[in-house]
């Protein structure tokens, strides 16, 4: 599963800004939630939602819709791989996303396969 490290949250005590900091606890504690959303950032960090997207830019390298994109992702490649008998759609809700057309145009522009292909390639199964 070479996907993961590039999936990987980001290490808190190397982000600089501490609204960043707390901006990321935040979602790392509920991005895969049912009802988070980015928008709730800004009040939760003190700041307008311009310098949400400028802090994110700067120190991580992505927005932070993409930033969540990720950390939901590699949920769902933790999930498969902890319950093989997961369906991918199972993974896909458990890890906050909520439309399939989207979490599969999703899956395949981070890993370059679909899910059904990565379940095939990294979970066989044996008959």
């Amino acid at each position: 599963m070479s996907a993961l490290p590039s999936l990987a949250q980001v290490d808190l005590s190397a982000v600089q800004d501490p609204r960043l900091r707390v901006g990321l606890q935040f979602i790392h504690a509920r991005c895969l939630d049912e009802n988070f959303s980015v928008h709730d950032l800004a009040p939760r960090m003190g700041c307008s939602p311009s310098l949400v997207r400028q802090l994110f830019q700067r120190e991580l390298g992505l927005c932070p819709v993409r930033y969540i994109c990720r950390l939901r992702l590699a949920n769902v490649l933790r999930l498969l791989q902890a319950d093989p008998g997961l369906t991918i759609k199972a993974a896909m809700y458990k890890s906050g996303f909520h439309d399939s057309s989207n979490f599969f145009r999703l899956f395949k522009k981070y890993l370059g396969i679909t899910p059904r292909r990565f379940r095939i390639e990294n979970f066989p199964i044996d008959l």
